[in-house]
């Protein structure tokens, strides 16, 4: 897991990040022109991406085209890269089904929804866990046994903050698989 802190990408942020997040992920998807990779992000960032990931390489779904997109890149021999959605759990992305991952924004629970809100503030060490217990199971989709391998690369400016907060919560092999 390396986390890289290349641009803030909370709500009112994105739009000035966009270049740097875009360029980061050409950069980085650049260096493993041979293998998959597999991008996490919201549905409204994936829109917000995708005119500027134009490239064929780059796999985009959305709710309705979800299973069929998955399924053809999981079935493709090609370095493509997936771009996807509410996919933090659920899918098995070990050996050449993905050697990369990319975590453009830490996956707070969104305060748009009157829930998350109220649990922010009445209870912040649970929103906290909600993000945490995200973040692993993103990580964990592209290294998923002994013998594998892969990398999660972090962009998102908020991750020390977050990380720093979140540091007795997390398990130790989290941990361990962070590059400081």
């Amino acid at each position: 897991i390396i986390p890289m802190n290349v641009a803030d990408m909370s709500r009112s942020s994105i739009n000035e990040s966009l270049e740097s997040i875009v360029d980061t992920i050409k950069s980085l998807c650049s260096k493993y022109p041979d293998d998959k990779g597999f991008i996490h992000v919201s549905y409204e960032l994936a829109l917000t991406l995708k005119p500027f990931l134009s490239d064929s390489r780059f796999v985009f779904m959305d709710k309705e085209t979800k299973k069929e997109k998955f399924e053809g890149f999981l079935d493709s021999d090609e370095p493509l890269v997936f771009v996807g959605s509410g996919m933090s759990e659920g899918i098995d992305l070990k050996y050449d089904k993905a050697r990369f991952q990319i975590i453009p924004k830490i996956p707070y629970p969104s305060l748009a929804d009157s829930r998350n809100k109220l649990i922010l503030t009445n209870d912040p060490e649970y929103y906290s866990w909600q993000t945490a217990k995200e973040l692993i199971q993103m990580t964990g989709r592209v290294c998923r046994a002994e013998d594998d391998k892969g990398t999660t690369y972090v962009l998102d400016k908020q991750w020390n903050r977050w990380y720093t907060g979140c540091m007795s919560m997390l398990p130790m092999f989290f941990k361990e698989g962070v590059v400081n």
